[in-house]
């Protein structure tokens, strides 16, 4: 993909098949129903191939001999271990599409068209996590140039590629979680089972066996838990914490014992590329199809840049995101100039 810059085949399979999550994530039963009724159906025929596509990964995978630990090692050695390697097969698999889901397919794809300074036009970020974070962080770059402008002041005396300088710097943790907050990578999964005697919460009665969910969407933009909540402030998480209200209404990462395990890989690729990125080009919405805007932007560019607001199209990739389990965001087209 970065040699082409066309997706894999897998990958626009995995996009299509994860159509079916976000609707059907709270009843999963009627997806059941669904793929025993209409197997034919474009999607459910997507869906069952992408799984056949996983299955055979993981058997390649048991079948190969690693110098270097990775992900599938740990899962396969306790199924060695236990001598349940044959009867772990079904849940073997479906590990392998959780590591796949979880991947970074599209982070590929993506950075191909944000290192070759050019047009990046992504229409739904498939089924990452990290990818759909960057697409909106740079969105956000976008929209807001003086935070891009104090974001790029602070990476210059940094050396990138030292993890532990990322991991201090204010303004970047910042931007990240303020993009994390606004657009969370999973905007409402994370569905819950009530206990069977029930449960009572803020003094509402939930019945068991109920299933519940706290949307990460929702709770991110909530009055009660922060200040101006609709507003992108990433001084919220540093210099200005009295805007934060309830830390609790601030879990892009889930908590407890389903969080998720790649946090911070997750952190490290994000600092990473934003940084790389963030301090070598000047990122600007790129403007509308055959429009005034788009004849004079040679002209403009040469005058010190510009960033098109015409029309507003660009809030597409907010309008048009689609809940896929992980967010899939609208078409977005930005332009990457070289500082």
């Amino acid at each position: 993909m970065l040699q082409n810059e066309k997706w894999h085949e897998a990958v626009i399979l995995l996009r299509r098949a994860m159509t079916l999550l976000g609707p059907l994530s709270p009843v999963p039963w009627l997806a059941q129903i669904g793929f025993s009724l209409i197997p034919g159906l474009w999607v459910v025929r997507d869906w069952y191939t992408m799984m056949a596509w996983c299955k055979e990964r993981m058997r390649e995978r048991i079948a190969m001999k690693v110098d270097r630990t990775d992900v599938s090692s740990w899962l396969i050695a306790a199924s060695v271990e236990n001598n349940s390697l044959e009867r772990d097969r079904n849940w073997l698999n479906g590990d392998s599409i959780a590591i796949i889901i979880a991947g970074r397919y599209v982070l590929m794809s993506l950075l191909t068209g944000l290192l070759c300074n050019a047009r990046f036009n992504e229409e739904g970020s498939g089924s990452d996590t990290v990818a759909p974070s960057l697409v909106f962080l740079f969105y956000e770059l976008a929209l807001h140039p003086d935070q891009a402008e104090k974001l790029h002041a602070e990476l210059l005396p940094i050396d990138i590629h030292d993890r532990k300088a990322l991991q201090a710097l204010p303004h970047l943790n910042g931007f990240i979680q303020e993009t994390l907050r606004l657009h969370p990578p999973v905007p409402s999964g994370g569905y819950r089972e009530t206990p069977p005697e029930g449960i009572t919460v803020a003094g509402q009665y939930i019945p068991g066996r109920t299933t519940i969910v706290s949307p990460r969407y929702s709770l991110g933009r909530l009055e009660s838990c922060f200040e101006n909540p609709l507003q992108f402030i990433p001084e919220r998480w540093y210099s200005q914490p009295n805007l934060v209200k309830d830390k609790r209404g601030h879990a892009p990462f889930s908590q407890g014992r389903y969080a998720c395990v790649g946090k911070n890989l997750a952190l490290a690729e994000l600092r990473f590329v934003t940084a790389l990125l963030a301090r070598k080009y000047l990122v600007r919405f790129a403007p509308t199809p055959g429009s005034a805007v788009e004849k004079q932007f040679g002209e403009e560019k040469q005058q010190g840049g510009m960033n098109s607001h015409e029309g507003r199209w660009w809030r597409r990739v907010e309008t048009d995101m689609r809940d896929q389990f992980t967010a899939a965001p609208g078409q977005l087209e930005l332009v990457f100039e070289k500082r």
